[in-house]
């Protein structure tokens, strides 16, 4: 869908019965104009080309010792320049499914980026925080209220080949934990899943128990996108992270940013 048909608000509850109850994502066309996302390309690349290297244990964790990648992430992007600022509250549609998937008092947690670098491979395939703690023998069963909301950007253009996110639609619907029994899980996942292409400036909006991974880059260039997670009020940990208050002066949601 576009941008402009989620204006409209049979819609929106189109595409939150998607998130819940559907293929567990939607693809919003034309979010961003091309000037904002060659402005988020240059500053996520400057704080990416900044950020530490992959450690050995993790790129141990990703098979991959010559250090081709994984994909290379930053977080705490917000307030890291106007062009996030900017980014990190969307539209106010995009925010009205939200809430409405997970209530009004919903939390920015994560703001972040990364960058999938020509010959990158796939990372793990997972579901986001907080499923990833539940489900397992003898510890909590996975909740049956809406957690989390990821957002992705595709700062550049997603495709097959240059590691677009791949995803079993629907999977969200099993509201199971792929870490357990992680190679059964990845069988099954590798049977179903599909790659999420789009434009740049494309906007993902994604349940966070949709199991999914970034895809591998067979290409001769690198791919940038930028990711948001909302989670709701009851599971929003504790947070130390501190804000200049000429940005929250600037926030249009500084409750959104602190608790």
């Amino acid at each position: 869908i576009s941008a402009h048909e989620l204006r409209d608000p049979s819609m929106r509850e189109r595409v939150v019965h998607a998130l819940r109850a559907g293929r567990g994502y939607v693809v919003v066309r034309d979010v961003f104009a091309e000037r904002t996302m060659a402005r988020a390309r240059n500053e996520l690349l400057r704080a990416i080309e900044a950020a530490p290297p992959p450690s050995a244990e993790l790129l141990a964790k990703m098979n991959d010792p010559k250090g081709i990648g994984p994909s290379k992430r930053v977080g705490g992007l917000y307030a890291r320049g106007h062009v996030f600022e900017e980014i990190a509250w969307y539209t106010p549609e995009v925010l009205a499914v939200v809430e409405a998937v997970l209530g009004s008092g919903f939390k920015l947690r994560a703001f972040g980026g990364n960058m999938v670098y020509s010959g990158c491979g796939r990372a793990p395939m997972h579901v986001d925080y907080p499923y990833m703690k539940y489900g397992y023998e003898g510890g909590e069963p996975m909740p049956s209220e809406d957690l989390e909301v990821q957002l992705i950007v595709m700062v550049d253009e997603f495709t097959a080949d240059n590691g677009g996110t791949r995803v079993w639609e629907g999977s969200q619907l099993l509201r199971e934990n792929p870490y357990v029994k992680q190679q059964e899980s990845i069988a099954r996942f590798e049977a179903k899943c599909k790659v999420l292409c789009g434009s740049s400036g494309s906007v993902v909006l994604a349940t966070g128990l949709l199991w999914h991974q970034t895809g591998a880059n067979t290409t001769h260039a690198g791919r940038c996108g930028i990711l948001s997670q909302f989670v709701r009020h009851s599971v929003a940990e504790h947070s130390s992270r501190t804000y200049p208050p000429e940005v929250l002066a600037r926030c249009p949601h500084p409750d959104k940013l602190q608790w």
